[in-house]
């Protein structure tokens, strides 16, 4: 059947795998952590190896689903689906040595992809999220194209959070952000790198420093008709406050910060302090 985020995955459903980014997976990189899975009927699906908690993973999403297309929830690989990866890994192999034998060779644009995906598996502490495929666009690759002289993705970044609903669309998103503890897009109490509460990117080698936004490469929108603002990306492994089986008071406490959606409570009654003193 074809690959869909509600079912589970078989290894019959699968039909190929490629790594979404090339080169070594070293360590603080993306290579052999996100792939594209192929199916029947042309279908697809991608699949994240993060450190994230089911738990998270569950109650994040009934969040986002409140603010944004079901398109973008998260669902983690049960450990079926895991081991049906890791059949495909094992059948692709086997099939090139027995095509190898023949003389002949079986898909070997993909075997970097399968390798890298097997030796993922391989790992015990590998933790796999399953999501729809999203065609999107991130400001930080629109601003690097512009800095080119290329404006088209910057022009059509710009016009969708012009058009009606669509700054509407990113505060939704900020606002989940901010009750899940997604601190890997935005931070209202800003990012120290340097001076204190800047956060400083290198982008088309000019430096930007950016006061709440920490990762413009997770700031999305969608394209087509209807396009907006996407909440793609929204699990935050690193998190102080991804786990949602432990007190928020107890978060607090352990990581001596502020849970993020207090922060604009506190500007909102400071600012209205200040407008009755006036």
């Amino acid at each position: 059947m074809a690959l869909d985020v509600k079912a589970a995955i078989t290894v019959n459903d699968l039909r190929g795998v490629n790594d979404f980014y090339d080169g070594p997976a070293v360590h603080g990189s993306k290579a052999g952590k996100i792939f594209l899975l192929e199916g029947s009927n042309d279908s697809k699906l991608v699949i994240k190896d993060d450190a994230v908690f089911d738990n998270q993973v569950v109650h994040s999403r009934s969040i986002m689903k409140a603010v944004h297309r079901p398109s973008s929830r998260v669902y983690m690989l049960q450990p079926g689906e895991t081991q049906a990866l890791r059949m495909f890994c094992k059948l692709y192999f086997e099939i090139r040595a027995g095509y190898k034998e023949l003389g002949m060779k079986y898909r070997s644009d993909m075997k970097p992809s399968v390798k890298k995906l097997q030796d993922a598996l391989s790992r015990p502490d590998v933790n796999f999220q399953k999501m729809t495929l999203q065609e999107v666009r991130d400001i930080k690759g629109a601003l690097e194209k512009r800095l080119t002289g290329d404006k088209t993705e910057l022009e059509g970044f710009t016009a969708t959070l012009k058009a009606a609903g669509g700054l509407a669309s990113l505060g939704e998103i900020v606002a989940a952000d901010l009750v899940i503890g997604n601190t890997d897009r935005f931070v209202p109490r800003g990012w120290g790198v340097g001076e204190e509460g800047v956060k400083a990117w290198t982008i088309g080698g000019q430096q930007f420093n950016f006061k709440v936004l920490v990762n413009p490469g997770n700031v999305f929108v969608s394209l087509g008709p209807g396009g907006r603002a996407s909440g793609l990306d929204y699990l935050d492994p690193q998190s102080a406050f991804k786990n949602f089986a432990s007190r928020l008071e107890q978060h607090e406490k352990d990581y001596s910060v502020k849970w993020p959606a207090k922060l604009p409570l506190e500007y909102s009654k400071k600012l209205v302090t200040q407008c009755q003193q006036r």
